[in-house]
Formats: structure tokens, C-alpha cells, sequence
């Protein structure tokens, strides 16, 4: 079925790029990346994301660009139920404690739905020997747990990168995209023009590419909304980038049927002013607000990045917990 068939209501705001694709493209991703669990999978049932039950087994968890979790439960072909705890680890940098935490969260699943949950992991570090798929508690050999998951990286794709391109699967081009980031991302940092510049460009020149595909306008829309989500420009910088999509877009089709950053840029403004206010406020009773920690906020134009902080202000445990969202944006 096509992914609108079981589009579940999606809670906002969305804590991460991937989660979103996740909601909205669950079965595609499951296909992509976990295969042989996805054969297992009944697509005529649509999937339940447990969102409210999954801030209540971790109201203190870490949420934004890094890290984003997902508690799904779906029916199997056999008529079983399953619940799926599905955890997105985007640090380009391996967490050896990754085991133990997915440990930690599936016991927490187990008390709370009395079934232990299959645990799957999407990791985007570089270490290629890192593929961690087991945590072993034995502290003596009349005693112990074992507990076992599914695991896979994004580099693994990295040779693949060409023909994830030309794909006309909505999971690959949104790989495509992460990849192509990363790449620009390493070789961005060495140059010594601007930097916005060379995003700019380099954001162009994806858009390009999607909007060349002979694929669905819809299905191309989120890939967009998800290079949106990924390269944030300045405003300025945002406002030229959209002038030239719908130039391409209309080259295309003669109309504009899918205008991501349009939608961001002209219909956000009014809403950056309130969460910036509402991040204050709520900042500066829990914890109180320097001069500087307030022109943090009130600088920031990144909606994603805001809202990232509010949740974090809200839910999280400390003031460093949401000012730290801050520094994920890309440097200038």
C-alpha cells in the first residue's frame, strides 16, 4: 500500500528528521534497513506509534538532532502482536553504552506491556567494527542475561551512494540525502569561504537533483521537507534557495505542486516570536536566565531548533539540556 494508505497522526513537534520519515514511511523503512523482520511484518494492519507511552517510560530522555525513539506496535502475518522499540542514534561518533541503554529501555517495555519489545538500531557513527547487536549481564556463571538486538549503519550504504540516487524509493533518496550531507558536512569544514555560501549551494544542488526524479510529487515533497530539515539557512540564504526551487519545480510540471521551504519560511515567521517567548519563560522560572542564555534564544531562527528546546525546557532536567540544542545548528 502506498505509505497514505496508514498514515498515522504524527505528534508535533517532530523530535527529529528521521522520526518523521519514520511515522511516515514506517513500512519502507523497516523494508530498507531490517529486511528479514519486515517479511514478518502484516502490512494491512496499520502500525500504533506509542508516543505518549514511550515519554512515560523516559520523560527525561534526551530528544533533538542526535537521538530520536520510536515505540511501535504492529501485528506480525502469524495474528501476534509486537511491540517494536525503534532507536535512531545520529552521532557520527560510536556510544559504547548503547547496549546497556537498549537493555534498560526494553526491560522498562517488558514492565510496562508485559512483552519484551524486538529492539531495532539505525546508527550513523563511522566505525565500521563497531556493530554492537548484544548486551550480556552475567555477573556469575549461575546467572545471567542475555539480550539481543537488530542493528544497522548508515555507512554501510556509503558504496551504494550512486545508486541511492537514482532510486525510486523514498527511503533511499532520504539516505541519499543523510549521505550526501555528511560528505559535504567533512569537506565544508576544511574550506575557508563562507560557509552559509557553500550550504547554499550545496542545498541547491540537492534540490535539483530531487525535483529531476520521476517521482511522485508527494513522495518528493518529504524528501525536501527532510533536506530542509537537515541544511537550515539563514533567512536570507532560504528565501533566494526557494525562489530558484520553484523555478525548477515549474520547469518541471508548469505548476508548483511541492513547496517545502516556502512553507517554512513564510508561513514559520509568527511562530518563531512565540516559542522564542515561550522558551524564556519557561527557562527563566525553572532555572532563571542570563543575558546572554536569553539572546540564545532570541537570535535563533531555526523553528526545528526551537522547538527542539522548548520540549527539552519542558521535559528535560536541566538548563544546559535545552541551551545545548543550540549549538547543533550549522556553523556559520
Amino acid at each position: 500500500p502506498e505509505p497514505d494508505d496508514f498514515l498515522p497522526r504524527i505528534p508535533e513537534p517532530y523530535d527529529s528528521g528521521w522520526k518523521r520519515v519514520l511515522f511516515r514511511f514506517f513500512f519502507e523503512v523497516i523494508d530498507f534497513f531490517f529486511p528479514a523482520l519486515g517479511i514478518l511484518i502484516d502490512r494491512n494492519v496499520a502500525p500504533v506509534f506509542l508516543d505518549t507511552e514511550l515519554k512515560q517510560i523516559s520523560p527525561g530522555g534526551r530528544i533533538g538532532h542526535r537521538r530520536s525513539d520510536a515505540l511501535v506496535k504492529v501485528q506480525l502475518v502469524s495474528g501476534s502482536q509486537q511491540i517494536l522499540f525503534c532507536h535512531l542514534e545520529l552521532q557520527t561518533k560510536e556510544d559504547q553504552t548503547i547496549a546497556e541503554r537498549s537493555f534498560v529501555y526494553a526491560f522498562r517495555i517488558y514492565e510496562k506491556f508485559g512483552t519484551f519489545p524486538i529492539t531495532l538500531l539505525l546508527l550513523a557513527d563511522t566505525n565500521a567494527s563497531f556493530r554492537p547487536s548484544t548486551f550480556e549481564l552475567a555477573p556469575t556463571k549461575l546467572a545471567g542475561v542475555s539480550f539481543r538486538f537488530l542493528s544497522a549503519k548508515t555507512m554501510d550504504f556509503v558504496p551504494a551512494l550512486d545508486d541511492l540516487g537514482v532510486s525510486d524509493k523514498v527511503i533511499a533518496q532520504v539516505l541519499w540525502v543523510y549521505l550526501t550531507h555528511q560528505q559535504e558536512k567533512t569537506r565544508i569544514r576544511k574550506v575557508r569561504v563562507s560557509r552559509v555560501q557553500e550550504w547554499f549551494l550545496v542545498k541547491t544542488r540537492i534540490m535539483r537533483h530531487l525535483v529531476s526524479l520521476n517521482i511522485d510529487d508527494k513522495l518528493i515533497s518529504e524528501v525536501l521537507w527532510f533536506l530542509d530539515w537537515i541544511i537550515h539557512l539563514p533567512q536570507a540564504y532560504e528565501k533566494s534557495y526557494t525562489t530558484i526551487q520553484i523555478g525548477e519545480q515549474r520547469k518541471k510540471e508548469g505548476t508548483v505542486a511541492f513547496v517545502s521551504s516556502y512553507e517554512r519560511v513564510f508561513k514559520k515567521e509568527g511562530k518563531i516570536e512565540a516559542l522564542q517567548e515561550t522558551i524564556i519563560s519557561i527557562l527563566d522560572k525553572k532555572y532563571g536566565l542570563s543575558t546572554e542564555e536569553r539572546e540564545l534564544v532570541t537570535t535563533c531562527d531555526n523553528l526545528q531548533t526551537l522547538k527542539d528546546v522548548q520540549d527539552a525546557a519542558v521535559f528535560g532536567t536541566s538548563k544546559d539540556e535545552a541551551l545545548d540544542h543550540f549549538s547543533d545548528e550549522i556553523e556559520d
